[in-house]
This record gives structure tokens, sequence and C-alpha cells, in this order.
């Protein structure tokens, strides 16, 4: 055996690389888990997986580093050249670990927060539960962002939409309401004018033809958005800006 793997082969044989392992590997799934939100994927498919994963992410972590800590100040050198049952246990730990922060980060979806929406012409109202929200309330607003259904446009661009005022998240249900901004506004018809109508029977000669008018009903488009704290919100013309000014669009396929 050469001179580099001689010095691997001792630190793995020191009793004490086996929670360092442990502790290292713990840590680093800590910092990967929230550096990719991952604790935000509350969909995740398999109930299992996310049972186990919501655990390791409130408690497991906390758990796992102090048995590291207390293993490494109490470990002693039994004189063994082998591998021990210590290391095999934080090296199988460590795998199963990451197997389930994968499996969650593959099974996982950007879960529904919106639960109920509305328009009065003037203004979208929904009602969006934080619940699913509460990793982002330190550093992140709500804010909900609605606009005109128009497959002829691109939502991310169209300019024809309408923005609330940031919100807190509470980790509860909160109602925002977002009034129509002025290009929205302008686009939204409250009623329309039908073609003439020919006149009944009984209608005398000197009887105009009514045009009776109907209401109109667009359909409008909802979404909920992150967006840092202190982030001036008039610059947000359309919803392709929220991710250029740090945001994020809570939808599967949109979330950064």
């Amino acid at each position: 055996m050469d001179e580099s793997g001689s010095r691997i082969s001792q630190t793995l044989n020191n009793p004490k690389a086996a929670p360092v392992i442990l502790a290292v590997g713990a840590g680093l799934w800590r910092l990967v888990e929230w550096a990719a939100d991952i604790d935000f994927l509350l969909s995740i498919r398999d109930e299992k997986a996310a049972l186990i994963f919501q655990f390791l992410v409130s408690y497991g972590m906390w758990i796992l580093i102090g048995v590291s800590v207390f293993w490494f100040f109490f470990a002693k050198n039994s004189g063994e050249r082998k591998i021990t049952v210590g290391m095999v246990a934080a090296v199988g730990v460590t795998t199963f670990l990451w197997g389930i922060l994968i499996t969650a980060y593959a099974t996982g979806s950007v879960p529904t927060v919106i639960g109920s929406w509305a328009d009065d012409g003037k203004a979208c109202q929904d009602a969006i539960d934080t619940s699913k929200l509460v990793s982002f309330k330190s550093k992140y607003h709500v804010v909900l962002i609605c606009g005109l259904t128009d497959p002829t446009t691109d939502r991310l661009e169209d300019i024809r939409i309408g923005v609330s005022s940031p919100f807190n998240i509470t980790g509860g249900p909160i109602v925002i309401s977002a009034n129509h901004g002025k290009e929205m506004a302008a686009a939204f018809p409250t009623t329309i004018a039908l073609s003439p109508q020919p006149p009944p029977a009984t209608t005398t000669e000197s009887s105009s033809p009514s045009q009776p008018i109907q209401t109109v009903n667009l359909q409008i488009w909802h979404e909920a958005v992150l967006v840092p704290k202190g982030t001036d919100l008039s610059r947000i013309k359309r919803l392709s800006d929220v991710p250029k000014y740090g945001g994020k669009i809570l939808r599967q396929g949109l979330f950064e």
C-alpha cells in the first residue's frame, strides 16, 4: 500500500473518524436542504418519505449532531485495525440521509397555496395559505399577481396585470387583494353591446330595435409569488420580472 493509502487507512481506523463523518454528512445535508428550499416541497407524493423528511428537518439533525459530538469526545482507540461497527453505522446513516433528500427532491412538488379567488372587475382577491411558506418568512413577502388570460400572449410577458401590496408570511391563511393595473383595467370591458335584434311582431314601426347588453366574464389568472423584503414592487411590470428581482413564482415549472 502506498503512503497516501496508508494515511487514509489510518484516518479511517481512528475511532473519532466515524462521528466526524456523521456530523459532517448531517451538516452538509442540512445545508443543501436549506439552500435548495427542499423543506418547501411539502407536497411529497410518498407519505413515508415526507414524514421521515419532516422529522429530520425539524428534530433529526440536532439529534444526530448531538450524538456525533458526544461520540467524538468519548470515542476511544481499541487498537484494532479494521472497519468498526461505528464506522459502518455512521456511513449507513449518512447514506440514508442523502437517499431521503434525493427522494424528497425527486418526488416533491411546489404546493398549492391559493385556496379561493375572485375578481370584481376592479381588483383580484385571493385567500392564500402561508403555512407552507414559513421557511421564507424571514427574507420574503408574499404578493398576489393576477392578469388576463390571453392565449395570444405569453403570460410571463403580459403587462396587463395587477400587483398587490407585500404581505408578511404569518403561517396562517391571509386574504390579499390586487388592484388591476392601468393596462389591465383598460383591457377589461364590463359590458358589450350585442348586434341589434329584430323587433318582436307586436312592435310598431316607430319602435327602435333593442340593443341588450351582456356582462363579459373574462378569465383571470392568479399567481402567488415571493419577493425579497424591501423590493420596489413598482418595478414589477410583468410576471417574468419577479425572478429578475430575486423573487420566486409559486408554481411548478416556474419556481426557481
